[in-house]
């Protein structure tokens, strides 16, 4: 884990957990310049998720899926454990899923809608996009 400057008042405290280097790279790039975001690190490693979590307690995830269009199954676990945390999952496509109202996943298609998902407050709704029922 890759730990960033000391975090800012009022910020949002965000993780990724993004496989594709590249990806991981320009995001963490793109939330480090956000005044409300604060990178408290970086993960490629799924096996690694749960511990970087608790050492960097972030209200933010943002996780690669796999080719299939899943999220590593370690994740629930630490969504139990870390009820409040919300999740972005990068999809193989590339496009950006957050949980709907309803868990339905709803596209995040713009570095503008990704940085206004990840300084919203408050948790997600139930669910996480990738899961089926």
């Amino acid at each position: 884990m890759t730990d960033a400057a000391s975090p800012r008042a009022s910020t949002t405290r965000v993780l990724l957990a993004v496989r594709p280097r590249l990806m991981r790279e320009m995001l963490g790039r793109l939330i480090r310049r956000h005044p409300a975001l604060h990178l408290v690190g970086q993960v490629d490693d799924p096996a690694r998720l749960e511990a970087c979590v608790a050492a960097g307690a972030p209200e933010c995830v943002v996780m690669s899926m796999d080719d299939a269009g899943r999220l590593d199954p370690r994740l629930r676990h630490v969504r139990r454990r870390y009820p409040g945390l919300r999740l972005v999952a990068l999809s193989p496509g590339g496009r950006l899923l957050r949980p709907g109202p309803h868990a339905e996943p709803v596209a995040v298609d713009t570095a503008a809608d990704l940085l206004e998902t990840l300084c919203a407050p408050g948790p997600d709704p139930a669910g996480e996009p990738g899961e089926g029922p």
